[in-house]
């Protein structure tokens, strides 16, 4: 599930919530640690990957999407909500708030991966 950085429920500005390919959380350090000096409950989760694609069906990923902007909700009812999707799960992310941005008060999109000239 996701794991919450713990941070006082009254001090929650926002609530972040990052999504990444299994081991690339760790590329979002900088920005995960900023989020929570600047007053933040940061909530990260790991979609599975192989060969660089999601393994899951966009289905499976909305719905561990859903559960991560939910546990956030729960926890921080009045902070609002950025979703972040790092690198393949971008495109999860960014499905994900295009069918149900209730509850979102932003998407941020990072990591693309460049596929090499000629391929």
């Amino acid at each position: 599930m996701t794991t919450p950085r713990p941070t006082p429920a009254e001090s929650v500005g926002f609530s972040l919530v990052v999504l990444a390919p299994t081991g690339r959380l760790r590329e979002c350090r900088r920005a995960i640690e900023d989020a929570t000096r600047r007053g933040g409950a940061v909530f990260t989760h790991e979609l599975p990957a192989a060969t660089g694609l999601i393994t899951e069906t966009l289905a499976e990923a909305a719905g561990l999407i859903a559960d991560a902007v939910g546990h956030a909700i729960r926890l921080h009812p009045d902070a609002p909500v950025v979703l972040v999707g790092h690198g393949d799960a971008g495109a999860a992310v960014t499905t994900f708030a295009e069918l149900s941005p209730e509850g979102l008060a932003g998407v941020v999109v990072t990591g693309e991966k460049r596929r090499s000239p000629g391929r």
